[in-house]
């Protein structure tokens, strides 16, 4: 038996070595009833091919009582299965190559899908890691892929990315459908029970930063990468490089940044201004009201907190707010009504309790002054010019919680 065998291994050997030697040739399988190799036989009694792996696993197919199983076309050589047929002959695949090339593009592996009927959900690669029970250990990946730099390899001054995705966007006009260069899809079944705990996360994607040297990444990386974006108004990117626009559910929001790291800094042109009051400025924050208030309201808050044994420089400012207003060279404001604090708007059709442009708390330790100025002439007038004023009238200066109202004369 081991001598058939084996004269049956060298007959097939040397029927390969004539279909390399002999382009357009093909081997011709005949039925046989006993084995022809150790992975393929012919049962003569279903008068089907049997093909089998290593694991047992095997496929049946009917085919022609001879069979074109390999075929030479002068160029390649192709395995013959029946369309819709699938199988694999081992459960895992190792394709190793080496290669020289300095020029071109050098694929070990093409998968080209050629798609000619619509209708049809097409996929060039399907990949599914089915795992019924707790085995799938610390890691496990439907895909997973690696670029490995070893010794002086590099980048060479280009691009190497771990994964890449390229579109071609139809070329005519209004194209339907929607168009993603890299797509993650959550199904979260009826039964699912997620976990509300920090060592346990559900996330769309993961950044993870390792390695000795991974401080090196600190200090010279980026999170993104951003390139090709015209920064313009009404752009992916705005103007000034402050906004990145996002489509939310439905809704367009932008992505903010700032100018500068560790503060946050916009810089906003507006060219031709000619905006309402609100619109426009770099910072618009605004909090709309819905239900029963049970407390407070407020729309923007700014605090310093000083620290236990902090100290603060002598005659130094401490503001929660400043703000300013600085004017170029050959600029024309001679008209303009110049507001460097703040201009406040009271905008209610109600009647309210009482109504205010400033309210003060000093936790009932008084103040020194309403203004701190430079110099007194920054706020009042010299009386040096000996002019005279009459009585005008009188301004409410402050409400306390008793609803007591105190006044200021003013003059003309």
């Amino acid at each position: 038996m081991n001598m058939r065998k084996s004269l049956i291994a060298l007959t097939l050997i040397m029927a390969l070595i004539m279909a390399f030697a002999i382009p357009g040739a093909a081997i011709k399988i005949a039925p046989y009833a006993n084995p022809l190799h150790d992975i393929m036989y012919w049962n003569a009694a279903s008068a089907k091919l049997i093909i089998q792996n290593p694991e047992g696993e095997s496929l049946t197919t009917s085919w022609p009582s001879t069979v074109d199983l390999w075929n030479y076309n002068g160029t390649s050589w192709t395995f013959d299965l029946p369309d819709g047929d699938k199988f694999a002959f081992s459960k895992r695949v190792d394709i190793n190559t080496t290669n020289t090339d300095v020029a071109g593009t050098v694929r070990s592996v093409s998968i080209t899908q050629t798609v000619t009927g619509s209708g049809a959900v097409h996929e060039a690669l399907f990949v599914t890691l089915d795992a019924a029970a707790n085995y799938t250990g610390s890691w496990a990946n439907a895909i997973a892929a690696r670029m490995n730099f070893t010794g002086t390899g590099s980048g060479m001054g280009g691009t190497a990315a771990v994964i890449s995705a390229e579109m071609n966007l139809p070329p005519i006009a209004s194209p339907g459908g929607s168009y993603f260069g890299y797509q993650t899809y959550y199904n979260v079944p009826t039964s699912a029970t997620l976990i509300d705990s920090t060592s346990f996360n559900y996330a769309f994607e993961l950044y993870e930063l390792v390695g000795g040297a991974k401080g090196q990444f600190d200090d010279y990386g980026d999170f993104w990468n951003i390139t090709g974006l015209t920064p313009l108004v009404d752009h992916v990117l705005s103007a000034d490089y402050v906004t990145l626009r996002c489509l939310v559910s439905t809704l367009d929001k932008f992505l903010i940044f700032s100018t500068e790291q560790n503060k946050l800094k916009f810089i906003n042109t507006v060219t031709n201004p000619n905006v309402a009051d609100g619109e426009g400025s770099a910072i618009a924050v605004e909090t709309n009201l819905a239900g029963t208030a049970t407390g407070h309201i407020t729309s923007l808050s700014s605090w310093v907190n000083i620290a236990t044994a902090a100290t603060a420089f002598a005659g130094g400012y401490v503001s929660a707010i400043q703000t300013g207003i600085w004017e170029g060279a050959a600029t024309e404001i001679a008209n303009a009504r110049i507001i460097f604090g703040m201009r406040m708007h009271k905008l209610i059709t109600d009647t309210p309790g009482r109504s205010c442009p400033f309210s003060v708390n000093t936790d009932n330790s008084g103040i020194t002054a309403i203004f701190d100025v430079q110099t007194r002439s920054d706020l009042s007038d010299d009386d040096d010019d000996a002019e005279t004023y009459a009585v005008d009238g009188w301004i409410p200066l402050y409400i306390d919680n008793g609803g007591n109202i105190r006044y200021i004369r003013t003059y003309k």
